[in-house]
């Protein structure tokens, strides 16, 4: 169960990340294109956004691993519950077999 709870935090968070990030892609891609108004500017909206887009690049490819690592741990606690839940069932059936 703490397995798929802490996967659903970080699985929120990974929202939020995506959020932040589509919102800064935003920007950037608004200041691209009010620089190529001009050549002059189209160079120096470049040199604006350059290391921008660097970060949210790399930000993308953070967003990714950390899905991935929420996917596998929703399994892993989904999988740990069903070994549960069967463990728990097969001691109800040993106990009355027992009894019986």
């Amino acid at each position: 169960m703490g397995f798929y709870i802490f996967g659903s935090y970080v699985a929120s968070e990974v929202s939020d990340g995506r959020k932040k990030i589509s919102s800064a892609q935003s920007t950037v891609d608004g200041i691209d294109s009010l620089s190529k108004v001009t050549p002059f500017t189209k160079g120096l909206g470049k040199a604006a956004t350059g290391s921008a887009q660097k970060k949210i690049n790399k930000g993308r490819e953070d967003v990714r691993k950390y899905q991935i690592l929420a996917d596998w741990m929703h399994g892993v606690g989904i999988g740990v519950f069903a070994v549960g839940v069967g463990l728990l069932a097969y001691t109800f059936i040993f106990k009355k077999r027992d009894k019986g």
